[in-house]
């Protein structure tokens, strides 16, 4: 189940970059994204940023390794990928929903 749910996150973000030509600009456009994602994710601590994180740098890595990125950068991005993908896979860490909905309704 918890792969299913990175492997479908990653078919939706691959979705939408199918549609645009690679290029320098949507590379960075996806670098941009991906150091939002992983900064939103580090500070929030929440799995769904996590999820996110895992589907930017994920989407990036691709990209770059298309647009013929050295085996260098793409062993860093493997590393940040396999580390938020490791955040989103710790079951022990994350709250219930319930908890969370919960939460949410009392602020």
């Amino acid at each position: 189940m918890k792969i299913y749910i990175i492997f479908i996150a990653l078919l939706l973000a691959a979705t939408s970059v199918m549609a645009q030509d690679i290029n320098d600009a949507v590379i960075a456009q996806y670098r941009d994204k991906s150091k939002n994602a992983w900064d939103k994710a580090q500070k929030t601590q929440t799995r769904e940023n996590w999820l996110e994180a895992v589907k930017y740098a994920f989407v990036y890595r691709e990209l770059s390794a298309i647009n013929k990125a050295d085996e260098a950068d793409l062993n860093e991005l493997d590393k940040f990928v396999k580390k938020a993908q490791d955040k989103v896979l710790d079951e022990k860490k994350w709250e219930p929903v319930e908890i969370i909905k919960k939460r949410i309704e009392d602020q």
